[in-house]
């Protein structure tokens, strides 16, 4: 299984950028956000500022990735006519979304079924088909594959409105959206339970994870930085985004446990992280050009970049199966465990993806 945008490979149109073919960093940045995630769900050393500012964001800066990506890909295809677009860009990423996550699927509900879990859970037939069409909260984590499938979906319309409206109305237009959805999770969270199946853990912040308006922010300025640098912040850019985002990381800091803050407070200081979110994976992809002259490391980095989506669905099932069926709970252990818990999710999802990607390869999809 190989990362859902592994095929692009760029010559940007943009007169800003450098022109090149393949971007590697972005390649690095997805194999160290991949990582982060691992480093999530076994809860490494949770307790840290790195933890918490950085390992703890992998999510949003896969968002803002997938934009870059998708972008460039866009700008590669500018010869096609708007139909063979539309139908290269859907047949291909939903193939190569799609076939991965019914491996996962099939393997989750086929233990599941030996082990009565879906009795348990209270889960049916509806329930299994709506997990092969990418909704699966009853799964642990399966979250981001719900809110990557609609980006997909929206993606092109949403390029058309950055195009139409300009970075001028559409970053803080996205950014205030962002904001809303942070601060005003409760309507969010009731127009989900109104509107969904159930099966959500209470008090429902499923809802708002999944809930793609609020991402666009990263979406948009995925665009930009695709449409502006082809993928590469300038190292202006890169300083002036790390100096934002240091200054987000004291405020968040400097707000945390106010006295009568005990609701708004964490939802402003999560919001501010939202936001956050865009500066720091901007830094990060400008400064992770230095690790070229690592170039161990950097292999290492692409094949886990490259193959981040087959390592997502691969740890996600182990991580789920583990707590829904054998009812342990690693990652609350002592640091030796979780290290050593972060280990068995990476090789198992490694293992998977790689499985996955032979078999794609065997029947050509």
């Amino acid at each position: 299984m190989e990362s859902v945008e592994s095929d692009v490979r760029v010559p940007p149109r943009t007169a800003v950028a450098e022109r090149v073919e393949h971007i590697p960093e972005v390649d690095w940045l997805k194999g160290f956000a991949i990582l982060c995630v691992i480093g999530i769900h076994s809860k490494l050393y949770d307790d840290s500022l790195f933890h918490q500012h950085v390992v703890n964001r992998a999510v949003p800066m896969f968002l803002l990735l997938f934009a870059v990506t998708s972008e460039l890909w866009w700008q590669r295809t500018a010869a096609m006519s708007t139909e063979e677009r539309l139908r290269a860009w859907y047949g291909r990423r939903l193939r190569r979304l799609y076939v991965p996550v019914w491996g996962m699927a099939s393997l989750w509900w086929m233990v599941a079924i030996a082990f009565r879990t879906d009795r348990a859970m209270g889960l049916g037939i509806p329930e299994l088909l709506q997990t092969f069409v990418g909704y699966s909260p009853w799964i642990g984590t399966s979250w981001f594959v719900t809110i990557v499938l609609q980006l997909v979906l929206l993606y092109p319309l949403l390029r058309w409105a950055f195009e139409l409206l300009g970075p001028v109305i559409v970053l803080p237009a996205t950014a205030a959206l962002c904001w809303f959805s942070g601060m005003d999770m409760v309507p969010i969270i009731l127009l989900g339970k109104s509107l969904l199946p159930r099966h959500v853990p209470e008090p429902g912040f499923y809802y708002i994870w999944i809930f793609v308006p609020r991402v666009f922010w990263n979406v948009a300025a995925g665009y930009f930085v695709a449409h502006w640098w082809s993928g590469r912040p300038p190292r202006v850019a890169t300083i002036v985004a790390t100096l934002i985002a240091a200054t987000s990381i004291y405020v968040v800091q400097a707000t945390h446990n106010l006295p009568g803050d005990a609701w708004v407070g964490p939802a402003r200081r999560q919001t501010i992280l939202y936001l956050y979110d865009v500066p720091l994976t901007v830094a990060l992809l400008g400064w992770f050009r230095a690790l070229a002259r690592l170039p161990r490391l950097t292999r290492f980095l692409t094949w886990c970049g490259l193959s981040s989506w087959g390592i997502y669905l691969g740890h996600t099932l182990v991580h789920d199966l583990l707590h829904s069926v054998a009812h342990l709970a690693l990652e609350t252990g002592p640091d030796g465990l979780r290290i050593a818990y972060a280990l068995v999710l990476l090789g198992c999802g490694a293992g998977l993806a790689a499985l996955g990607d032979r078999i794609r390869r065997a029947f050509s999809w």
